[in-house]
């Protein structure tokens, strides 16, 4: 039971990460401002680590049943779309740095 208690803490902390990184994101894309994108990205690495070391630790406590596997199969999924999530955010990144360096380029 300490065991659940402690993996329900530390994902209302990634949770309340996650509110924070979020307006941060939306902020940055809103005013073109690349810098807040990266806690963001820097966010969704910590996410896939914390879920991936949660996943390993439920299999090791709790076992391989039928049931645990199935939520560990939809844990990964949830895993996939935290990267495609990460890697849209990557090339929004690399978006505003070429209209950054356009805006610079065509200022000379």
């Amino acid at each position: 039971m300490e065991a659940v208690k402690l993996a329900l803490y530390i994902l209302l902390g990634v949770s309340l990460l996650c509110v924070v990184t979020s307006s941060m994101l939306i902020h940055g894309v809103r005013r073109k401002r690349r810098g807040l994108l990266l806690p963001y990205i820097v966010q969704e690495v910590i996410n896939i680590i914390i879920f991936i070391v949660l996943i390993i630790g439920t299999l090791v406590i709790v076992g391989t049943h039928q049931i645990i596997v199935s939520a560990v199969v939809g844990v990964i999924g949830g895993i996939l779309i935290h990267l495609y999530f990460m890697l849209v955010v990557i090339s929004q990144y690399q978006a505003l740095g070429l209209i950054r360096m356009h805006e610079e380029i065509s200022m000379k």
